[in-house]
């Protein structure tokens, strides 16, 4: 701007800017600058315990096993069986041969004492020991098992009895035995089949385990024919006394009772072959009971 008759005014300078040391601190009523969100702080991240190497696993409980006394069977067994048959052989004829001399006579009366421990050992001990275990959950593959087991050392015990250096019984004698232990056998083997068969649906239904009545009835029926012969009520003529075969325990007595008046050391007859089958016949029924009452109802495992 030039005023009249004079130079021109030189324009005004800049106002210098406002010292911020001196600035005046924002009021509250001044609005504020939203924060940058470089500001914020990166979070560190989380570590991954499966991604550790060296992280322990998380501990978890286990359920108890019910079937940890059956996880070596039948290996267990068959290793106490046949320590049982070893040690009822040694000791039978070790207490004949410490006489000094070994006398047929002696020698088959060791062999009878023999058969009727492993009478006794098949028909009782056999089942008190299964039958005081949880059953298994399939009853009749365990109770096959169970059977070879048990048979093939007993055949191992039995047939060596022909042999003359022992109780030299003539071959139809043996062979008889080894027929009627193995018939009893699979018997014994059908019932308990069919005891555990009941024993795990009594477990299904939360019932009573009737183990306890099966054993009671399985030895029931084993001194039955004993109670017989001792009562004395056979009135079979020689050679068979037919109810001495109702028995495993006096069956093997009365297949190597002493008939030294026929000429033979010991001797069959029709009769007991015919007991023998009889015995046969009653196993391959319960065999087949056991499986029809399986296949009816087929719980569920008890683990």
């Amino acid at each position: 701007m030039t005023p009249p008759g004079g130079d021109p005014i030189p324009p005004a300078p800049d106002p210098p800017p406002p010292d911020s040391s001196h600035a005046a601190p924002p009021s509250d009523d001044s609005p504020r600058a939203a924060p940058s969100p470089d500001t914020h702080p990166t979070p560190e991240p989380v570590a991954d315990p499966a991604a550790a190497p060296d992280a322990p696993p998380p501990a978890r409980e286990l359920a108890a096993d019910p079937w940890a006394h059956r996880r070596g069977e039948p290996r267990a067994f068959a290793f106490l069986w046949t320590a049982f048959l070893f040690v009822a052989t040694v000791s039978t004829f070790v207490a004949v041969a410490s006489r000094g001399q070994v006398d047929p006579a002696l020698m088959r009366a060791a062999g009878r004492t023999l058969f009727v421990i492993v009478a006794v050992g098949v028909c009782i001990l056999w089942p008190m020991v299964r039958l005081s275990q949880l059953p298994p959950s399939n009853p009749l593959v365990g109770s096959a098992q169970d059977l070879v087991v048990v048979l093939i050392p007993v055949q191992a015990v039995v047939w060596p009895q022909w042999v003359r250096w022992l109780a030299h019984w003539p071959f139809d004698v043996v062979a008889a035995v080894a027929v009627s232990i193995t018939a009893w056998g699979t018997l014994v083997a059908g019932v308990l089949a069919l005891a555990q068969v009941q024993r795990l649906r009594a477990a299904h239904r939360l019932a009573p385990d009737p183990g306890l009545w099966w054993m009671a009835a399985i030895a029931a029926v084993v001194v039955m024919g004993a109670g017989l012969s001792l009562a004395g009520l056979s009135s079979e003529p020689d050679p068979a006394r037919t109810d001495w075969m109702l028995s495993p325990i006096t069956s093997l007595l009365e297949l190597t009772r002493d008939r030294a008046w026929t000429g033979r050391s010991a001797a069959t007859a029709q009769a007991h072959w015919t007991f023998t089958l009889a015995t046969l016949s009653l196993a391959l029924v319960a065999w087949t009971v056991a499986a029809a009452l399986r296949g009816r109802s087929t719980p569920p495992r008890l683990h």
